[in-house]
């Protein structure tokens, strides 16, 4: 199961550079559907380890997997285009991202969508006005 759909990627990537990552690759052309499925093929195989793969969209979790693999999917995009190392923008972030998996399966991070959320909740405690000191009675 892939973790993505082709507007995953379109907010970091042009269309016309997706069409050409796509068909030009070094190992031929490939469909939107191979790309998507390596890259949660990828998620899937480091997350293996810990919890039953493929995460459905359901579960908690499903949110890291699936920014994982669009990170894969986009390196693999700027790749496939001939960009490797320093010049390939998200070759970091893909780093980063099997860094942060590796750490779920160790278990110093959690696996929960929660996880997702980078600044602290807020909490409040209401209570009715006390502006009138008498009770109105019917």
């Amino acid at each position: 199961m892939a973790y993505l759909v082709e507007n995953d990627l379109l907010a970091d990537l042009p269309s016309s550079f997706l069409q050409q990552a796509l068909n030009d690759g070094p190992d031929g052309p490939i469909s939107f559907t191979v790309l998507a499925e390596r890259a949660s093929e990828k998620v899937d195989a480091i997350l293996v380890q810990r919890v039953s793969v493929p995460v459905g969209s359901d579960e908690d979790g499903f949110l890291i997997a699936k920014e994982a693999a669009r990170v894969f999917a986009l390196e693999t995009c700027y790749r496939r285009r001939g960009y490797f190392g320093d010049q390939n923008p998200w070759t970091d972030a893909a780093k980063a991202q099997e860094k942060k998996l590796t750490a779920i399966i160790e278990k110093n991070q959690p696996f929960a969508a929660g996880a997702l959320n980078k600044k602290p909740s807020v909490s409040a405690i209401t209570q009715a006005a006390r502006t009138n000191s008498t009770i109105l009675s019917a």
